[in-house]
């Protein structure tokens, strides 16, 4: 641990410590103000909790299916590099270096969609 780490946790922790009070003192003020109503607003944001809580933990767990069944990701997925049309169905005319210029201007022109490479 570097020499600057251990000033900075105390100020992040103070910080989280403080931000809680804040929290608990709000929620004393709105469980005070009506006691027919503090039940509806302390479900809902439980309900949101557990609903957050519950999908996060599904999807970790789809995700470590999916790295259990394929392995660890050796390369970066194959795209197509011929490119014969867009969605529409209009035919691309690429000029060269249009794959990896900084600024290429896209017209279409005559149900054409054209790429130009900006010089």
């Amino acid at each position: 641990m570097s020499p600057s780490a251990g000033p900075i946790r105390r100020k992040r922790r103070v910080a989280g410590a403080l931000a809680w009070v804040l929290f608990s003192l709000a929620w004393v003020f709105v469980l005070r103000r009506d006691p027919k109503t503090w039940l509806p607003e302390l479900i809902v944001p439980l309900i949101a909790a557990v609903a957050v809580t519950a999908l996060t933990s599904l999807w970790v767990r789809h995700n470590i299916g999916i790295y259990r069944r394929k392995g660890p990701r050796r390369t970066i997925p194959a795209a197509p590099t011929s490119w014969q049309s867009d969605t529409l169905g209009r035919p691309l005319r690429l000029t060269a270096g249009a794959g990896t210029a900084r600024v290429v201007t896209v017209s279409v022109a005559d149900g054409c969609k054209h790429y130009r490479v900006e010089a």
